[in-house]
Formats: C-alpha cells, sequence, structure tokens
C-alpha cells in the first residue's frame, strides 16, 4: 500500500516542487497538498494521510495552530508531522516541539535530505 503524504505549503510553486521532487524518486508514495492549514483540516475529514509535511508560515491558520488541532484529535495522533519551514530559530522550533510536531527540517533542504528524513521519519 502506498505510503499517504499531504503536502501543506502555501507557495503554489514551491508546493509543486515538493511534489515533483517526491515523485521523482522511485518510493510508492500518494502525494497530496493543501495550501493552508483550514484547507489540510478539510482534506483530513476525508483522508489519513501516513505523514503532513507542513510549513509554519500560511495565511488563515499557520502550521503551528494546524498542528495543535491534529494532535489534540485522537483520531489524527498516530500521523507524523514534519515542519518543513524557513524558521529556525530555537523559539519557533520548541514551540513546534510542544505542539506535537515529530521533525522539524529548515528550507532551503536538498532533494535526498528530504526524503531520507521522510523515510527515517516513517521507518521506511
Amino acid at each position: 500500500m502506498a505510503t499517504k503524504i499531504l503536502i501543506v505549503e502555501d507557495d503554489k510553486n514551491l508546493n509543486m516542487m515538493l511534489k515533483l521532487i517526491l515523485k521523482n524518486k522511485a518510493f510508492d508514495w500518494d502525494l497530496q497538498s493543501s495550501h493552508n492549514g483550514l484547507e489540510a483540516l478539510k482534506f483530513l475529514e476525508t483522508n489519513k494521510p501516513d505523514l503532513i509535511l507542513l510549513d509554519i508560515m500560511m495565511p488563515e491558520m499557520d502550521g503551528l495552530e494546524f498542528a495543535q488541532k491534529v494532535k489534540a484529535q485522537p483520531q489524527y495522533a498516530s500521523i507524523k508531522i514534519a515542519v518543513l519551514s524557513a524558521l529556525n530559530d530555537a523559539t519557533t522550533i520548541n514551540r513546534a516541539k510542544s505542539v506535537g510536531v515529530d521533525d522539524y527540517w529548515t528550507k532551503p533542504i536538498m532533494p535526498d535530505t528530504l526524503t531520507a528524513n521522510i523515510k527515517r521519519l516513517l521507518g521506511i
């Protein structure tokens, strides 16, 4: 069965680029995308990904608010969440961990590093 990954990134070009990078790797990954936290919450009503790759700075609902809402709901608590953000300060990283984010990666990230991190986080 394909590993399901939801990319939550408001920058449409980066969202598309992440999908292309992950599709170009020879992994059986089902890739979906949302462009903000509210859209991603709607997606979760009918889908349960294995991993959410999450930006922080987004309109309508930032990534950390989204992560906190997801991790607070028992039916979603097992979903792995990895932040991919340009923010790399200790305060933001600590806040991300405190709301339940499983891993934190900074932009820019090399494609091989991204896929290695995903595989490690998912245990594949």
